[in-house]
């Protein structure tokens, strides 16, 4: 870096220090020069006028490995400053920087692993990245694949470690060799390293992974049998929710299963535009996963509402969970239900929303509703038992155009489970969640809007008088009992009924573990706070919704963790502790 900058910047730098501007003892070299530099004069001297040519730093950017001289000489450069190729190279100096530091926090990543008590390799990853989920604030899967990653680099992966530290190899790079060469030996795994990495930092990502693909597979020819049953003991399947109501669906799955699939959707959709639909064959081929979706949730048969079959399936064919139907679930406030607001809906289980159309465009083919009442602090504290109908906009039946009572269980029942007649058996598999706020609930029923404020005593005021007129099934929703405190009766239960357990699900509507996204808490396990064993009971305020992972972490992994207030304090194996909160029903703070 001799030739960084020109000797001039020194000689400015020496004056200032002659000057007394900058307290430094004599250095003996340029480096010592900017070592001994306090970051008080470090600011200083990035005020004053840069003497040294740019180039010559961006060039060193681009070029020489990254040092924290060469961080330092770069903070001192303002990007808006250069001209287009040097905002360019600028960039490019500090994603080198960027790579650099991404293989610093793999060696402290690795480190913290190497500190774990286990013994088994695994065992001291998975629990690295249990609490590194935590305080990284990363979703599990991302902690996995960066602990995994940093392990695997630092203990045999050093070439591909000292090219990222210099700051040639993106994270991303380092994640796709490590990930392919993990099932091999350390030997296969070097020499894989060795036949990709020369050329690693003039490739793309994705040219990058297809390279080290290959190496693999010819490295290591026997194991490409192997690899496959691994591959397939990964078979899974991700939805990823974009925003403004659309989302992607990805399935890892066997070659031939996958061109199964694409084959069977892509006939559909061509026998399907020849047949006249004006839809596009990418959306015929989406369509015709959608139909067998809801064919199955509706019948518990894929293919029912394809033909006469469907006379002969009754409801409890259905698949159940915790002792309802399945139900894709969505959440809405009362007042855009009814037109007075147009909030987005949401779908519950992934939080993805919905613009107010797509809302009204999905329950415009009937669905099924239950109330659920949320306090000032938007936590939920009822949740009706039983639900209503919203027929189809436009039908024909005998009831109210928006809804009557689907079943009418005994008061205080939280266990009464809806009971769908004939004219019900087509309605989609959708349930709202209708969210209602407890004052406006109780003001729309005394007709007293005192203890309103503002903006919601003027929708409440709104709701009141639309009610009647458009939505008098709703009066009936409204007007049903507080039963959640029933939910409480039984509080020496070894496990929690199922109506229990689905309350706590949709009050922590994702799991409230410390780095859990955004899944459903329906499939996560509900877990007693205070063990049973500790005197604890099977009540709501002591039964949470814990990933399995975080199950095992606080049964067995010595994690721990205790109600404070309507929040959960969490404390680590090494004693530092995250707090997370019940989910909050509200538009907004």
């Amino acid at each position: 870096m001799e030739h960084m900058f020109e000797d001039g910047f020194d000689e400015e730098v020496r004056a200032a220090v002659a000057a007394g501007d900058l307290l430094l003892d004599a250095p003996s070299s340029r480096d010592e020069l900017w070592d001994a530099l306090t970051e008080e004069e470090l600011a200083w001297l990035r005020e004053q006028p840069l003497p040294a040519p740019v180039r010559d730093i961006l060039t060193a950017g681009q070029q020489q490995p990254v040092t924290a001289h060469l961080v330092a000489r770069l903070e001192m450069i303002d990007p808006a400053s250069l001209d287009g190729n040097g905002r360019i190279a600028c960039a490019a100096a500090w994603q080198r920087v960027a790579n650099a530091a991404m293989a610093r926090r793999a060696e402290a990543v690795a480190a913290v692993a190497e500190s774990q008590e286990s013994t088994d390799w695994a065992d001291s990853v998975r629990a690295a990245a249990t609490e590194l989920a935590a305080a990284l604030a990363l979703g599990m899967g991302a902690a996995d694949l960066l602990t995994g990653t940093s392990v695997l680099l630092v203990a045999r992966l050093r070439q591909t470690l000292a090219a990222a530290q210099r700051g040639d190899l993106s994270w991303d790079k380092v994640v796709s060799l490590a990930h392919a060469t993990a099932p091999l030996s350390d030997e296969q795994a070097c020499a894989v390293e060795a036949r990709v990495l020369p050329r690693a930092a003039g490739r793309t990502p994705q040219q990058h992974r297809d390279a080290v693909r290959r190496a693999v597979d010819r490295i290591d020819p026997e194991g490409v049998r192997r690899r496959r049953d691994q591959a397939q003991a990964d078979i899974r399947l991700i939805a990823t929710h974009q925003g403004s109501g659309m989302g992607e669906l990805f399935a890892a799955l066997p070659s031939e299963q996958l061109e199964t699939i694409w084959t069977a959707a892509d006939c559909h959709a061509r026998a399907a535009k020849a047949a006249g639909d004006p839809r596009t064959l990418d959306q015929l081929r989406v369509a015709a996963l959608v139909a067998w979706a809801e064919s199955y949730l509706t019948h518990g048969d894929p293919v029912a509402c394809a033909d006469v079959r469907a006379q002969s399936h009754a409801s409890s064919e259905r698949p159940t969970h915790h002792g309802r139907p399945v139900a894709v679930r969505v959440l809405w406030d009362l007042s855009s239900l009814v037109g007075v607001t147009s909030h987005c809906g949401e779908l519950s289980a992934s939080g993805a929303p919905l613009p107010p159309q797509a809302m009204r465009e999905l329950l415009a083919r009937g669905a099924r509703v239950r109330r659920m009442l949320i306090d000032d602090n938007g936590e939920l504290v009822d949740l009706t038992p039983c639900t209503w109908v919203l027929p189809p906009t436009g039908s024909a039946e005998s009831r109210p155009a928006t809804g009557t009572a689907e079943s009418r269980p005994a008061m205080g029942s939280a266990e009464s489970q809806p009971t769908a007649d004939s004219a019900d058996t087509h309605l989609p598999p959708i349930q709202l969640g209708l969210i209602v706020d407890v004052q406006t609930r109780d003001a729309l029923r005394s007709g007293d809007f005192s203890r309103l404020a503002g903006r919601r005593r003027r929708i409440a005021r709104q709701l009141a008088e639309l009610l009647p007129l458009t939505e008098p099934a709703l009066a009936e929703l409204l007007d049903f009992p507080i039963t959640a405190d029933s939910l409480d009766d039984d509080p020496g239960a070894a496990r929690p009924s199922a109506a229990l357990a689905e309350f706590v699900a949709v009050r922590d509507r994702h799991p409230v573990n410390p780095s859990a996204g955004p899944t459903d808490a329906a499939a996560a396990d509900v877990d007693h706070t205070i063990p049973r064993s500790a005197g604890g009971r099977t009540v709501r305020d002591n039964l949470a919704s814990l990933t399995r992972r975080w199950h095992i972490a606080r049964t067995h992994g010595g994690w721990s963790y205790r109600r404070v207030g309507r929040s959960w304090e969490w404390t680590s194996p090494s004693g530092l502790t995250f707090t997370t909160s019940p989910y909050d029903y509200r538009l907004g703070p």
